[in-house]
């Protein structure tokens, strides 16, 4: 019996193609679209990380560089306390940071400075030792990169940078 091509078929004996392309297509835009959204984390994440670096690094040139310029100090108190005070050109009180104790820091005096393009603080600090230091604060901006605690080596010094209080805080000193 020949069959009749003018009529149907009965949908029990004839299955739907699926077609192969329609499958393989949709499987490809999601690979590239993975691959996509895990280049732009790898950049973003990179970025960030080149960010930070960039920042402690000009941080840890600009303070190495105020530390060795040897100025005199211009304000010399009793007590640390007293430099907002005396300088009343910062936009913020100094604070003294408990994990300079151990130093058994004796305070000479201070100055301003710049660092990053903003007024700073350098206050001169010498241990038991004889040792000379340099404590320096500067404000945080919104702007800046969470900093980890690190330390840098600087022209020739070690250049120990964190966070605290809303600011940016350095110590610099021999290694």
């Amino acid at each position: 019996m020949q069959e009749n091509s003018d009529h149907p078929q009965s949908s029990s004996r004839q299955r739907p193609r699926r077609s192969q392309s329609k499958p393989a297509f949709n499987r490809s835009v999601i690979w590239i679209a993975l691959t996509a959204v895990l280049v732009v984390i790898a950049v973003v994440w990179g970025f960030r990380i080149l960010q930070v670096t960039r920042f402690a690094n000009d941080l840890a040139r600009d303070m190495a560089a105020c530390h060795h310029a040897e100025q005199e100090v211009t304000f010399r108190v009793g007590a640390f306390q007293e430099l907002a005070d005396a300088m009343p050109q910062l936009t913020f009180s100094p604070v003294f940071p408990q994990r300079i104790e151990k130093l058994q820091p004796v305070f000479i005096g201070a100055q301003y400075c710049n660092i990053l393009e903003r007024t700073a603080v350098q206050i001169r600090l010498k241990n038991a030792g004889g040792s000379s230091y340099s404590l320096f604060q500067v404000r945080l901006i919104p702007a800046d990169p969470e900093l980890k605690d690190s330390e840098l080596i600087g022209e020739g010094v070690l250049v120990r940078l964190w966070q605290q209080d809303g600011l940016l805080m350095g110590l610099v000193g021999t290694r």
